[in-house]
């Protein structure tokens, strides 16, 4: 039991270090946004004792809610009825880009991604090309991407 403990303050450590020196490496020891940094992951080293596969799923989860996307599958209670241009659509209040039309039917705008060779991500709606696809509920939003050649 003992060389558990110590194997995960080993790891608390070795984690701890590396982020510290990353930090610092790109000068964000320096600014305020970076000293929040760190005492977000000196906190959540401590309270995950040096596991950084679980603090990798939570990562996860905070980029998801940075790009303003849901945590948990979407269901038909999460839309409200709004008429867009006259017409009428169920949308969704917690993702944007999902709906169900006037034909029933239920569509994500932002299903695929496209990303060209600089990286820069888009979302096209022209010819066989395009963002849109048709749906299911429950759905859980999982933009695919795929790479484009400009």
């Amino acid at each position: 039991m003992n060389q558990n403990k110590e194997n995960k303050e080993l790891a608390k450590q070795n984690w701890k270090n590396y982020y510290t020196k990353e930090l610092q490496k790109i000068n964000m020891d320096q600014n305020p946004i970076g000293q929040i940094m760190l005492k977000f992951l000196d906190d959540m080293n401590d309270h995950l004792n040096g596991d950084y596969y679980t603090f990798q799923r939570f990562l996860e989860k905070l980029e998801r809610v940075g790009n303003l996307m849901p945590l948990s599958p979407l269901e038909e209670k999460d839309f409200s009825t709004k008429i867009v241009e006259g017409q009428v659509f169920k949308c969704s209040d917690r993702y944007d880009s999902v709906y169900q039309a006037e034909d029933g039917n239920w569509y994500d705008d932002k299903a695929v991604c496209f990303v060209n060779a600089t990286g820069h991500r888009m979302f096209i709606y022209q010819g066989n090309t395009s963002s849109k696809r048709k749906i299911t509920m429950p759905y859980y939003p999982d933009p695919e991407v795929r790479t484009i050649e400009e």
